[in-house]
Formats: structure tokens, sequence, C-alpha cells
């Protein structure tokens, strides 16, 4: 399936592979500010009163 996704984001950007490098970034910033809001949300379940 991500073969499939890769290919499909290939042809529509014609090959170019430097279309695709926002995307990336996208993906990227995505993901670590999910990862941080999930350390933010273990802190404040685990810390303690004071």
């Amino acid at each position: 399936m991500l073969a499939v996704l890769a290919l499909v984001l290939l042809l529509a950007v014609e090959g170019n592979t430097q279309a695709l490098v926002p995307i990336f970034a996208i993906g990227v910033f995505i993901g670590f500010a999910l990862s941080q809001i999930g350390v933010v949300r273990h802190w404040r379940l685990e810390r303690g009163p004071g």
C-alpha cells in the first residue's frame, strides 16, 4: 500500500522529487508536534501535586 501511494505521488508530480519536499516537511512537522503533545500529556498525567 505504501509503495502504491509513493507511486501515485511520483506520478502526480511527474517525477519531480523536489516538489515532494514540502509534503515531507509537513509530515515531519506533524509527527514532531504529535509526539510532543503526547509527551506533555504524559507529563501532566504522571506528575504529582506541587
